[in-house]
């Protein structure tokens, strides 16, 4: 069978108009067979979530963002957080429906 390559289509194209969106920083998708299990720093966390240290620094005070836990002792433990526990929270915070 031939095919017939002079058809004459043209495809329409949707022009929307409105206050444009700055778009946001793509969150990094957790690929299969990662350590759940794995630390990380607040700094690692603030990268997965799209948000700053001051932020989880804040939800923290308020009891809200991902669980976390303290290692070592003394004035300042530092502040861990399973990375299970951040996708999981990250996963729960997401609107819409799943394509």
């Amino acid at each position: 069978m031939a095919r017939n390559d002079t058809s004459d289509e043209t495809t329409a194209v949707k022009v929307t108009t409105g206050a444009a969106r700055r778009p946001r920083r793509p969150l990094p998708a957790a690929p299969s067979g990662l350590d759940l299990e794995r630390a990380l720093t607040t700094k690692e966390t603030g990268g997965i979530l799209g948000h700053s240290d001051i932020t989880l620094q804040q939800w923290r005070a308020q009891g809200n963002g991902p669980r976390f836990f303290r290692v070592g002792g003394g004035k300042r433990p530092a502040i861990r957080y399973r990375l299970g526990d951040v996708l999981a929270f990250r996963d729960a915070k997401m609107v819409g429906k799943a394509s």
